[in-house]
């Protein structure tokens, strides 16, 4: 039990010995934060409207594979289940909005 106390100390300690520039005492993060912040959300963004065109462009595609053109299909599961999430990003992103 006494290893377990040493070692939480050791924990504690280093959580104070952070540099100033990756905790700051004011709360106010660095430029390199906000810009990967604001880079990372543009990237989810754009990917969420490439998967809204990418789903819903091909509404209700074919769920049988046919011999002719073998891969002009869908398994019928994957993609209702895409099409279930983005329904329901939509709704939260609606009920995100509305409550600000």
């Amino acid at each position: 039990m006494r290893a377990h106390t040493v070692k939480h100390a050791t924990d504690a300690d280093q959580y104070k010995l952070l540099p100033e520039t990756v905790l700051r005492t004011n709360g106010e993060c660095g430029c390199s934060h906000r810009f990967s912040e604001l880079l990372l959300s543009g990237f989810l963004l754009a990917w969420f409207v490439c998967g809204n065109c990418w789903v819903f462009g091909v509404w209700l595609p074919n769920f049988d594979q046919q011999l002719h053109a073998p891969s002009l299909w869908c398994n019928r599961t994957v993609y209702v289940l895409a099409a279930v999430h983005i329904f329901a990003c939509h709704a939260f992103i609606l009920v995100v909005t509305k409550k600000i």
